[in-house]
């Protein structure tokens, strides 16, 4: 799936809504490590069943551990257990967990915004 190109060809009538939701999605590129950003992104297409390379540790333990956090969040946001908070504060800073957070949160929504326009309006067409 080609998220930009799904988003603008249907939000193209909204321009004002596919102007915030580039800029966010920007925000949370700008704001949290590339290549983090990168991994925890195709851990929610897998976790969404949409096609990607799948997430790859690359033997760091930060991308583990925000990957364990993606996976509790995606899977039971309010069952995330205070060991895999840590975790993840503890490589990335009391800062970086809220940016991190914030940003997958950008992430997932795209993704499932995406998702939902293709289901209603392409599949049902």
């Amino acid at each position: 799936m080609d998220v930009d190109q799904l988003l603008r060809r249907h939000l193209a009538t909204v321009p004002d809504v596919l102007t915030q939701v580039d800029a966010a999605h920007r925000g949370a590129r700008d704001t949290v490590d590339a290549d983090l950003l990168t991994q925890c992104e195709r851990r929610i297409c897998e976790l969404l069943g949409v096609a990607s390379a799948p997430a790859d540790a690359q033997d760091s333990a930060a991308i583990t551990a925000c990957l364990a956090f993606v996976d509790g969040y995606m899977l039971d946001v309010a069952g995330l257990d205070d060991d895999t908070v840590t975790a993840v504060q503890d490589h990335l800073g009391d800062q970086g967990l809220a940016d991190f957070v914030a940003a997958l949160l950008v992430v997932e929504q795209r993704y499932r915004m995406a998702l939902a326009i293709q289901q209603v309006l392409e599949v049902a067409s």
